[in-house]
Formats: C-alpha cells, structure tokens, sequence
C-alpha cells in the first residue's frame, strides 16, 4: 500500500473517531500500525509520530477513566504531520 493510501487510510479512522465510531485507544492502534507501514520515511518524522501516537494511547485510557482528555489536541498534531509524509513512497 502506498504512503498516499496509508494516509487516506488514517484520515478516515480519524473522520470516524470524530463521528464517535471509534474509540481513542483503537484509533491509535490503527494510526499506529498504518505509520509502522510508511514507508521512506524520516526518522525524526517517524520518533515524531511514535511520540504523538503514545501519548494517544494514553489520552484515550484518561477517557475511558473519564478524565480530561488531550485527544482532540494530539489528533490535530498527528494531521498536521501528514504534509510531512512522503507521498511517492
């Protein structure tokens, strides 16, 4: 699958996370495992994005505890790496 299909891929789970059909947690088990498939990627983009998606899991474990969640905040980080992604990979 190419880099451009992967972040298709990742912007529809976010698309369904914010419609409420995805939990946190799983989202960041599907962004992750999409990243891990990137390919010719940069390694500060990839420790980058390892970072955000961690903080993720976390962030969704605050939910299900119904604490105060930095979801919402760290999705847009992760969206604002994908112009970064190279997309002829």
């Amino acid at each position: 699958m190419s880099n451009a299909s992967l972040v298709d891929a990742m912007r529809r789970d976010i698309d369904a996370y914010r419609s409420g059909n995805l939990p946190t947690q799983r989202l960041a088990k599907r962004l992750g495992q999409a990243s891990n498939a990137l390919e010719a990627m940069p390694y500060e983009l990839i420790k980058e994005l390892q970072g955000l998606l961690l903080r993720l899991e976390l962030a969704g474990r605050d939910d299900e505890d119904g604490f105060v969640s930095e979801a919402d905040t760290l999705i847009a980080k992760i969206e604002s790496k994908f112009r970064s992604i190279p997309t002829n990979a």
